[in-house]
């Protein structure tokens, strides 16, 4: 087999691998987000929680990053190219609307079982994984459409479109670092909320909970629009910084640790610090519904950080790499071979935004018999009541047992 075959080959697999993992990540990270915000919303139980507002926040995140994503993949799929190789002004754009997407991509299926049962409302907790289900559906509607332009015109648009380039670094780095700290909000509220100290669990309210939202927000934003309009399309490259201080801050700073180190850090020792407070959490006497529910929130946000660390860790690496080696342009087979392993990162980097509630419906019975009872229970008979003839008719109520109390 030639050279030229061989690079030929590895080309086509990194296209059709991108398209595919794409397509199947927007879409299943769409679904699974909106009905993580429908549970979140949903149960009473889950109300206000800080727990729930943190979860809730990042399910919207990770909407808007696969929503933003996804368009920037369909445009350059469309035009066979990406601009922002070709204007420098295209690709500041794409950047900043990626950056800032990718704070907002909160799944909205985890939003509605979250709003919509009584158990989950006013809980921080549940409040923090509706915020990531918004921002999951983001992050995947954004990824997804920028592959689908990607595989529609044939080329990346950011490696001629410098506009297109800045915004989508800006829209990606700003969904990115809001889900993270997302996440870590999240960790830390769990650990308040089931600490055996008085004066720790006063600390997690729900009112904190949102300042700290809009303040993570506002943080991620700044910085993605103050950075993300230095970038500017370069080849082979889509997207390139060429400011030495600038490559030594995304080098040994951003990516590392601000990306890196430090949120996988915090959300790895605290999340097992609120693990080891549920487990003694049997001596303290608490009523068995709250008792279950701190149980079910320190799972999902134990569950939700191994995953975190295992997706995030290999496309921090691939981007310290990618930084400080100098691709040579002449080399078709090096560049073929990066391209074949920046897809396979980048795809494992989506999953992020897209298995929260999978891996909370795998993981948790009481999570699914939750999901059922929103789908049914309140989702169906609203509808239903709403196309109804016969509204007005009287109907016995049931006697509602232990079971749909802590449904609702």
């Amino acid at each position: 087999m030639s050279l030229s075959s061989t690079i030929a080959r590895l080309v086509t697999i990194a296209q059709v691998y991108t398209t595919t993992t794409n397509f199947l990540i927007f879409i299943f990270g769409l679904i699974g987000n909106t009905l993580n915000i429908l549970v979140f919303t949903k149960l009473k139980l889950f109300q206000n929680n800080q727990c729930i507002f943190y979860l809730t926040i990042e399910s919207i995140i990770n909407i808007n990053f696969l929503t933003f994503n996804f368009l920037l993949r369909f445009l350059t799929t469309l035009y066979g190219s990406d601009l922002t190789q070709y204007s420098s002004i295209w690709c500041k754009i794409k950047v900043i609307i990626s950056q800032t997407l990718a704070l907002f991509a909160l799944y909205t299926l985890n939003i509605l079982v979250f709003t919509k049962l009584k158990l989950f409302q006013n809980n921080q907790c549940i409040f923090y994984l509706t915020i990531e289900s918004i921002i999951n559906i983001n992050f995947l509607t954004f990824n997804f459409l920028l592959r689908f332009l990607t595989t529609l015109y044939g080329s990346d648009l950011t490696q001629y479109s410098s506009i297109w380039c800045k915004i989508k670094v800006i829209i990606s780095q700003t969904l990115a670092l809001f889900a993270l700290y997302t996440i870590c909000f999240t960790t830390i509220d769990q650990f308040f909320s089931t600490s055996y100290l008085v004066n720790l669990r006063k600390i997690s309210t729900l009112k904190l909970a949102r300042c700290l939202v809009i303040i993570s927000l506002c943080f991620s934003l700044c910085h993605s629009i103050c950075f993300g309009s230095f970038f500017t399309s370069k080849l082979p490259a889509d997207c390139a910084l060429t400011n030495p201080i600038l490559i030594n801050y995304y080098s040994y700073f951003f990516f590392p640790i601000l990306c890196g180190l430090l949120p996988l850090l915090i959300s790895s020792l605290v999340s097992f610090f609120a693990y080891r407070n549920v487990r003694r959490i049997i001596q303290r006497q608490l009523p068995i519904l709250r008792r279950r529910l701190d149980q079910q929130l320190t799972k999902f946000v134990l569950i939700r950080v191994i995953f975190l660390v295992l997706f995030v860790t290999p496309i921090v690496i691939y981007r310290i790499y990618t930084t400080k080696v100098i691709i040579n342009p002449n080399d078709s087979l090096r560049l073929a071979i990066e391209r074949l392993v920046l897809a396979i990162m980048y795809s494992l980097f989506s999953m992020n935004y897209a298995i929260n509630f999978y891996i909370f419906f795998a993981s948790s019975s009481r999570y699914r018999r939750q999901m059922k009872y929103v789908l049914t229970k309140k989702c169906w008979h609203y509808w239903k009541q709403r196309f109804s003839s016969k509204r007005n008719q009287i109907h016995r109520l049931p006697i509602p047992s232990v079971c749909s109390i802590e449904h609702e």
